[in-house]
Protein backbone atom coordinates (compact mmCIF):
# COMPACT_ATOMS: atom_id res chain seq x y z
CA UNK A 1 0.00 0.00 0.00
CA UNK A 2 0.80 3.73 -0.76
CA UNK A 3 -0.45 7.02 0.02
CA UNK A 4 -1.52 8.91 -3.70
CA UNK A 5 0.54 12.22 -2.34
CA UNK A 6 4.13 12.36 -3.00
CA UNK A 7 5.26 11.32 0.58
CA UNK A 8 8.16 8.41 -0.11
CA UNK A 9 5.78 6.15 2.56
CA UNK A 10 4.80 2.28 1.63
CA UNK A 11 4.00 -0.70 3.68
CA UNK A 12 4.37 -4.20 2.95
CA UNK A 13 1.92 -6.19 4.11
CA UNK A 14 2.84 -9.93 5.48
CA UNK A 15 0.70 -12.74 4.16
CA UNK A 16 -0.73 -14.00 7.37
CA UNK A 17 0.05 -17.31 8.91
CA UNK A 18 3.02 -17.31 6.88
CA UNK A 19 6.13 -17.56 9.74
CA UNK A 20 7.30 -14.31 9.22
CA UNK A 21 3.35 -12.66 10.16
CA UNK A 22 4.20 -12.56 13.45
CA UNK A 23 5.99 -9.44 13.66
CA UNK A 24 3.18 -7.52 11.62
CA UNK A 25 3.79 -5.63 8.55
CA UNK A 26 6.19 -3.08 7.68
CA UNK A 27 5.73 0.80 6.94
CA UNK A 28 8.94 2.06 5.36
CA UNK A 29 9.67 5.48 3.61
CA UNK A 30 12.12 5.94 0.47
CA UNK A 31 13.31 8.45 -1.91
CA UNK A 32 12.59 5.60 -4.66
CA UNK A 33 9.21 4.90 -4.12
CA UNK A 34 8.60 4.15 -7.61
CA UNK A 35 11.91 1.89 -7.67
CA UNK A 36 11.20 0.28 -4.44
CA UNK A 37 7.57 -0.56 -5.93
CA UNK A 38 9.20 -2.04 -9.33
CA UNK A 39 11.70 -4.05 -7.90
CA UNK A 40 9.02 -5.95 -5.41
CA UNK A 41 6.47 -6.20 -8.15
CA UNK A 42 9.31 -7.92 -9.97
CA UNK A 43 11.07 -9.99 -7.68
CA UNK A 44 7.35 -11.43 -6.42
CA UNK A 45 6.33 -12.40 -10.29
CA UNK A 46 9.88 -14.18 -10.79
CA UNK A 47 10.00 -16.35 -7.17
CA UNK A 48 6.25 -16.75 -7.35
CA UNK A 49 4.77 -16.14 -10.52
CA UNK A 50 2.01 -13.95 -8.63
CA UNK A 51 1.22 -10.71 -9.49
CA UNK A 52 2.07 -8.23 -6.37
CA UNK A 53 -1.50 -6.18 -5.27
CA UNK A 54 -0.27 -2.50 -4.91
CA UNK A 55 -2.99 -0.31 -3.21
CA UNK A 56 -2.57 3.25 -3.74
CA UNK A 57 -5.02 4.96 -1.08
CA UNK A 58 -4.65 7.91 1.81
CA UNK A 59 -5.89 5.71 4.30
CA UNK A 60 -4.92 1.76 4.82
CA UNK A 61 -4.79 -1.03 8.16
CA UNK A 62 -1.04 -2.21 8.48
CA UNK A 63 -0.78 -4.77 10.98
CA UNK A 64 1.70 -4.15 13.87
CA UNK A 65 2.55 -7.37 15.91
CA UNK A 66 -0.64 -8.21 17.17
CA UNK A 67 -2.47 -4.33 16.64
CA UNK A 68 -4.01 -3.07 13.50
CA UNK A 69 -3.26 0.50 12.87
CA UNK A 70 -4.83 2.49 10.17
CA UNK A 71 -2.10 4.81 8.63
CA UNK A 72 -4.11 8.10 7.56
CA UNK A 73 -2.60 10.80 5.07
CA UNK A 74 -3.71 14.49 5.46
CA UNK A 75 -2.42 17.29 4.03
CA UNK A 76 -0.31 19.61 6.69
CA UNK A 77 -1.56 23.02 7.44
CA UNK A 78 1.94 23.55 8.71
CA UNK A 79 5.11 24.64 7.00
CA UNK A 80 7.39 22.01 7.48
CA UNK A 81 9.19 22.23 3.92
CA UNK A 82 9.04 19.10 2.19
CA UNK A 83 9.54 16.78 5.68
CA UNK A 84 6.28 14.42 5.98
CA UNK A 85 5.41 14.28 10.28
CA UNK A 86 4.01 10.92 12.02
CA UNK A 87 2.23 11.51 15.02
CA UNK A 88 0.67 8.45 16.59
CA UNK A 89 -3.17 9.81 17.26
CA UNK A 90 -4.25 7.00 19.55
CA UNK A 91 -3.45 3.12 19.75
CA UNK A 92 -5.37 2.50 16.22
CA UNK A 93 -4.13 5.88 14.48
CA UNK A 94 -0.96 6.84 12.46
CA UNK A 95 -1.43 10.27 11.14
CA UNK A 96 0.48 11.50 8.18
CA UNK A 97 1.08 14.92 8.04
CA UNK A 98 2.29 15.40 4.57
CA UNK A 99 3.19 18.89 2.75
Amino acid sequence: SMSSHSDGFFAVHLKEGSGAAGKGDFLFSSDHLIEMATKLYRTMLSQTKQKLSIDISDEFLVQFRQDKVCVKFVRSIQKNGSIPICKRKNNRLLEVAVP
